[in-house]
Protein backbone atom coordinates (compact mmCIF):
# COMPACT_ATOMS: atom_id res chain seq x y z
CA UNK A 1 0.00 0.00 0.00
CA UNK A 2 2.97 2.40 0.77
CA UNK A 3 3.99 1.62 -2.75
CA UNK A 4 0.65 2.71 -3.94
CA UNK A 5 0.58 6.23 -2.56
CA UNK A 6 4.19 6.88 -2.96
CA UNK A 7 4.09 5.96 -6.91
CA UNK A 8 0.68 8.32 -6.89
CA UNK A 9 3.17 11.15 -5.09
CA UNK A 10 5.75 11.21 -7.57
CA UNK A 11 3.51 11.09 -10.35
CA UNK A 12 0.75 14.15 -9.20
CA UNK A 13 4.72 15.73 -8.72
CA UNK A 14 5.54 15.00 -12.05
CA UNK A 15 2.71 16.02 -13.34
CA UNK A 16 2.66 19.53 -11.95
CA UNK A 17 5.99 20.05 -13.16
CA UNK A 18 5.06 18.88 -16.95
CA UNK A 19 1.85 21.29 -16.02
CA UNK A 20 4.89 24.15 -15.95
CA UNK A 21 5.89 23.27 -19.29
CA UNK A 22 2.69 22.62 -21.17
CA UNK A 23 1.72 26.28 -19.66
CA UNK A 24 4.81 27.48 -21.23
CA UNK A 25 4.67 25.43 -24.40
CA UNK A 26 1.06 27.08 -24.51
CA UNK A 27 1.65 31.16 -23.78
CA UNK A 28 4.77 31.13 -26.16
CA UNK A 29 2.90 29.48 -29.20
CA UNK A 30 -0.33 31.70 -28.13
CA UNK A 31 2.32 34.60 -27.88
CA UNK A 32 3.13 33.70 -31.49
CA UNK A 33 -0.94 33.49 -32.84
CA UNK A 34 0.15 29.59 -33.29
CA UNK A 35 -3.20 28.47 -32.17
CA UNK A 36 -3.30 25.04 -32.57
CA UNK A 37 0.12 24.27 -31.00
CA UNK A 38 -1.80 26.68 -27.80
CA UNK A 39 -4.38 24.68 -27.86
CA UNK A 40 -2.95 21.38 -27.53
CA UNK A 41 -0.28 22.07 -24.94
CA UNK A 42 -3.13 24.18 -22.75
CA UNK A 43 -5.52 20.64 -23.54
CA UNK A 44 -2.79 19.07 -21.10
CA UNK A 45 -3.33 20.44 -18.44
CA UNK A 46 -6.08 19.85 -15.93
CA UNK A 47 -7.21 23.50 -14.73
CA UNK A 48 -10.24 25.69 -15.58
CA UNK A 49 -8.00 28.71 -16.65
CA UNK A 50 -6.04 26.22 -19.33
CA UNK A 51 -9.46 24.91 -20.21
CA UNK A 52 -10.32 28.75 -20.34
CA UNK A 53 -7.25 29.44 -23.01
CA UNK A 54 -7.98 26.08 -24.76
CA UNK A 55 -11.16 27.29 -25.81
CA UNK A 56 -10.00 30.57 -26.85
CA UNK A 57 -7.22 29.11 -28.95
CA UNK A 58 -9.73 27.02 -30.41
CA UNK A 59 -11.90 29.81 -31.11
CA UNK A 60 -9.01 31.86 -32.42
CA UNK A 61 -8.71 28.78 -35.23
CA UNK A 62 -12.65 28.49 -35.84
CA UNK A 63 -13.59 25.42 -33.93
CA UNK A 64 -16.66 26.73 -32.53
CA UNK A 65 -18.10 24.06 -31.70
CA UNK A 66 -15.27 22.37 -29.86
CA UNK A 67 -14.38 26.34 -28.22
CA UNK A 68 -18.01 26.03 -27.13
CA UNK A 69 -17.74 22.41 -25.70
CA UNK A 70 -14.50 23.30 -23.46
CA UNK A 71 -15.98 26.93 -22.43
CA UNK A 72 -19.24 24.91 -21.21
CA UNK A 73 -17.20 22.81 -18.93
CA UNK A 74 -15.41 25.54 -16.86
CA UNK A 75 -16.46 25.27 -13.18
CA UNK A 76 -14.66 28.09 -11.97
CA UNK A 77 -16.18 31.11 -10.56
CA UNK A 78 -14.15 33.86 -11.28
CA UNK A 79 -14.28 32.90 -14.76
CA UNK A 80 -17.84 32.81 -15.23
CA UNK A 81 -17.85 36.27 -16.53
CA UNK A 82 -15.20 35.68 -19.28
CA UNK A 83 -16.66 32.04 -19.82
CA UNK A 84 -20.60 33.47 -20.48
CA UNK A 85 -19.08 36.44 -22.70
CA UNK A 86 -16.92 34.22 -24.55
CA UNK A 87 -19.65 31.76 -25.06
CA UNK A 88 -21.99 34.35 -26.28
CA UNK A 89 -19.59 35.51 -28.84
CA UNK A 90 -18.90 31.40 -29.88
CA UNK A 91 -22.85 30.95 -30.40
CA UNK A 92 -22.87 34.01 -32.28
CA UNK A 93 -20.22 32.28 -34.78
CA UNK A 94 -22.41 29.28 -34.84
CA UNK A 95 -25.54 31.29 -35.41
CA UNK A 96 -27.66 30.32 -32.42
CA UNK A 97 -28.93 34.01 -31.42
CA UNK A 98 -31.09 32.92 -28.49
CA UNK A 99 -28.83 31.30 -26.74
CA UNK A 100 -26.09 33.55 -27.24
CA UNK A 101 -28.42 36.67 -26.39
CA UNK A 102 -29.17 34.64 -23.26
CA UNK A 103 -25.42 34.06 -22.27
CA UNK A 104 -24.58 37.98 -23.06
CA UNK A 105 -27.60 38.79 -20.61
CA UNK A 106 -26.45 35.89 -17.66
CA UNK A 107 -23.07 37.85 -18.15
CA UNK A 108 -24.27 40.85 -17.47
CA UNK A 109 -25.90 40.13 -14.13
CA UNK A 110 -22.73 39.04 -13.23
CA UNK A 111 -20.99 42.40 -14.05
CA UNK A 112 -21.69 45.12 -16.26
CA UNK A 113 -18.99 45.51 -19.54
CA UNK A 114 -19.28 48.19 -22.37
CA UNK A 115 -18.45 45.01 -24.65
CA UNK A 116 -20.74 42.21 -23.40
CA UNK A 117 -23.40 45.09 -23.89
CA UNK A 118 -22.47 46.11 -27.19
CA UNK A 119 -22.87 42.54 -28.09
CA UNK A 120 -25.75 41.86 -26.32
CA UNK A 121 -27.59 44.86 -28.13
CA UNK A 122 -26.09 44.00 -31.72
CA UNK A 123 -27.40 40.50 -31.50
CA UNK A 124 -31.15 41.70 -30.55
CA UNK A 125 -31.29 44.26 -33.04
CA UNK A 126 -29.93 41.36 -35.79
CA UNK A 127 -32.80 39.40 -34.37
CA UNK A 128 -35.42 41.76 -34.83
CA UNK A 129 -34.41 42.51 -38.48
CA UNK A 130 -34.55 38.84 -39.35
CA UNK A 131 -38.02 38.84 -37.73
CA UNK A 132 -39.35 41.81 -39.85
CA UNK A 133 -37.85 40.09 -43.17
CA UNK A 134 -39.59 36.83 -42.41
CA UNK A 135 -42.84 38.64 -42.47
CA UNK A 136 -41.65 40.57 -45.22
CA UNK A 137 -40.68 37.90 -47.18
CA UNK A 138 -44.66 35.83 -46.06
CA UNK A 139 -45.82 39.17 -47.34
CA UNK A 140 -44.28 39.15 -50.99
CA UNK A 141 -45.26 35.55 -51.29
CA UNK A 142 -49.18 36.28 -50.71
Amino acid sequence: MRYIILVFFIVNSYGGVLDFSYLQKANEAYSKKDFKIAAHNFSKINDDSARYNEANSLYKQKKYQEALDIYSSIKDKNLQFQKLHNMGNTLAKLNKIDKAIKCFEDALEIKEDKDTRYNLELLKKLKDKKKKDKKQDKKTAK
